[in-house]
């Protein structure tokens, strides 16, 4: 039976981290903390095309300075989309598992440094 009560509040558990996340994202969108993506993309879009016009109008700048310019500007939705990859709080697969062998590879090393300055017994495999 135990078995059972422990996958019992394993999912308890579970759920009240989903009710959590739910409020907590609920409360940022009420607070006006969320921005929707697709609105700020809009909106960069069209501050990207008014900036762009006037720099193309402006020929008192060198055509190499006015095409740095606008090369730089093509790169703000990449920006927008790392600052998106940033803030997310849910992790990839991939990221998890590199997270797992960064902490892993950090606890052998500390092993070893250990054992090296005589503070611990080497393991025996």
């Amino acid at each position: 039976m135990q078995p059972a009560l422990a996958a019992l509040n394993q999912e308890r558990l579970r759920t009240q981290k989903q009710l959590t996340e739910k409020l907590r994202l609920e409360n940022a969108m009420t607070k006006g903390e969320l921005l929707r993506r697709s609105e700020v993309m809009r909106v960069m879009a069209v501050i990207a095309d008014a900036v762009s016009t006037r720099i193309n109008a402006a020929s008192e700048v060198p055509r190499e300075v006015r095409d740095d310019i606008l090369r730089e500007i093509a790169t703000w939705p990449l920006a927008l989309k790392e600052a998106e990859h940033a803030q997310t709080r849910l992790k990839t697969k991939a990221e998890k598992a590199n997270e797992a062998k960064a902490k892993a590879d950090h606890r052998a090393r500390s092993a070893r440094v250990r054992v090296r300055e005589g503070m611990a017994e080497p393991i025996q495999a």
